[in-house]
């Protein structure tokens, strides 16, 4: 092409002249077959071999677009309520940070897929009375849709795939209800393959670019500390160590240089493969210790290592071994003279760390069900094994169970249902659960400290005064952290009529342009809506409709 452009620039006189010169020249100078040697490998099919990017398609995609519209409809005294509404909001078992609401709000235009990512998770649980119907069931199919998406094993590939494509379908039918403009993105036909793609190539998110972006801090850390001399040895001899560290910690081997030379025995040096297994080093035993589990006869640092069920700290360790567990259960498996020691914290067989609280997911291995639970304490039986290993016995839970669905989240409502204890193993991670905000009219009305530098001010901002029933709750399922045994747990959304979706999506956004007064001033995609006679009770979509770009869409 740029040989092309060249030659054209230099042609002179009239177009047919110009034309007829231009088909010599590609006719004599060029080869018969210009296409990119790729397009030409015959094992190559770029519509299958070419797996869909989630980041760009979903996270810096749907969301992206569906946020910055939000915060283009959202008045200005209403952010107000929605930054409250984002910094009270409870993260815990996100595995996030208290979130920002001023940044996410403020900088909605400048935000990265990480923040696009923490607003997946959350945005239904802020937007219910902000943005209009068909917007917020549109937001509340993708945050479901989400957590189906970013899932790194699945166990059972046809029944999931079933629900990822029903989930797809569900999140397509409600943004055309809402409105057809945004089908002209092409993203919104690029999801419709990733149900094929995780078919051949597995979870979508080992395909995905988010770890392999990651490197470019490192290689921009290899460049900035460096010489500048030569960036791109630096940068190779930077990931040439880091590789060499992780055959190392996997248990790799390696030989050492002989005595009388500083020549490894290579075979580009002559040298022959060393079948003494003698000559081969591998790294110390601390060093592979932190690889290896606790509580293994391989491992001989056990008690430095941290593993499932550890105790991060011992609170009241000081001759207090009593606990209220005898007062909440009816039936104990220790009896009344066990001492115990309670623990401040502990982590989960999914290497999640929890506290007195705080929600967990745990697994019944008698019913193989999982259950929500909220932690009240996390005990160790005095002079058990556990104790000398450092990690926790049981874990008294107040158990809840599904009862119901949140209408205007479309969460599982999960109400209590006694007190368990709970072997510490079979905790495996941590939940999110919510109060339900929109049924109990929970207002902006209470004030929170702000902090600088860690230190509390006299200053204060808005946050949420949480009303009516406190145990009125809910587990969000938008979660993506542990989506394998959270989505087990997911409601069951009908999907709605994809033809009366369209029909309803069009008739609004004629509506809207005839209200607005701009049906003499539409866009050259949407001129076939003047002067039709559907457009006020249209009976099917004609096919020239082409609808323009919304105004509060960009990107």
């Amino acid at each position: 092409m740029e040989r092309i452009f060249a030659f054209t620039r230099k042609l002179r006189g009239k177009i047919p002249e110009k034309q007829s010169a231009l088909d010599e020249f590609i006719g004599t100078a060029l080869p018969g077959d210009t296409r990119s040697p790729v397009w030409r490998i015959q094992e190559l099919d770029p519509n299958t071999d070419t797996p869909v990017e989630i980041l760009h398609v979903v996270l810096l995609g749907f969301i992206k677009y569906f946020w910055r519209d939000a915060m283009a409809r959202i008045p200005k005294d209403k952010k107000e309520i929605l930054i409250a509404r984002l910094s009270s909001l409870d993260v815990s078992g996100l595995g996030l940070s208290t979130l920002s609401g001023e940044t996410l709000v403020t900088y909605a235009g400048s935000l990265t897929g990480r923040d696009f990512r923490v607003i997946s998770q959350v945005a239904p649980l802020v937007l219910y009375d902000l943005l209009p119907s068909p917007c917020f069931e549109a937001w509340l199919a993708l945050s479901a849709m989400v957590p189906l998406i970013w899932q790194p094993e699945i166990v059972n590939l046809d029944t999931h795939l079933i629900l990822l494509q029903a989930a797809i379908d569900r999140f397509l039918d409600h943004t055309a209800r809402w409105t057809p403009r945004w089908f002209n993105k092409p993203k919104f036909h690029i999801i419709q393959h990733l149900v094929d793609h995780i078919r051949r190539f597995g979870p979508a998110i080992l395909f995905a670019t988010e770890g392999f972006e990651s490197f470019n801090a490192i290689i921009r850390g290899k460049s900035i500390h460096s010489n500048h001399q030569a960036p791109s040895r630096d940068i190779a001899h930077g990931f040439a160590r880091a590789n060499r560290i992780r055959h190392l910690l996997s248990g790799g081997v390696f030989l050492l240089a002989t005595p009388d030379t500083t020549t490894l025995p290579h075979p580009r040096n002559g040298a022959q493969y060393c079948e003494d297994r003698t000559q081969w080093r591998t790294a110390g035993l601390l060093p592979l210790a932190l690889t290896k589990p606790r509580g293994t006869a391989s491992n001989p640092f056990q008690n430095l290592l941290p593993d499932s069920a550890y105790l991060s700290a011992v609170a009241n360790v000081a001759g207090k071994y009593l606990t209220t567990a005898s007062t909440r259960i009816d039936v104990s498996p220790y009896t009344t003279k066990t001492h115990f020691w309670p623990c401040s914290s502990a982590v989960s067989t999914q290497g999640d760390v929890y506290s007195p609280e705080g929600w967990v997911l745990w697994k019944n291995p008698q019913e193989d069900d999982l259950f929500v639970g909220r932690v009240a304490e996390i005990l160790q039986v005095f002079a058990s094994p556990e104790r000398r290993e450092g990690c926790a016995d049981t874990v008294l839970l107040q158990c809840f169970t599904p009862s119901g669905i949140m209408t205007t989240y479309k969460l599982p409502a999960i109400r209590s249902s006694g007190w368990k204890l709970v072997p510490a193993t079979d905790i495996l991670c941590t939940v999110n659960v919510q109060h339900n905000c929109a049924k109990n009219f929970c207002r902006v009305t209470a004030h929170r400290a702000i902090y600088q530098e860690r230190e509390k001010t006299s200053m204060t901002r808005l946050a949420i005064a949480h009303a009516g029933d406190p145990q009125d709750i809910m587990l969000n399922t938008f979660q993506m952290r542990n989506a394998r045994y959270v989505q087990t747990l997911a409601v069951k959304i009908d999907s709605i009529n994809r033809e009366e979706a369209i029909l309803a999506g069009a008739r609004d956004e004629i509506d809207t342009q005839k209200s607005s007064g701009k049906k003499s001033k539409v866009k050259p995609a949407t001129r076939g809506l003047t002067g039709t006679s559907w457009g006020k009770t249209p009976s099917s979509v004609p096919p020239h409709i082409q609808p323009g770009r919304h105004p509060n869409i960009s990107g």
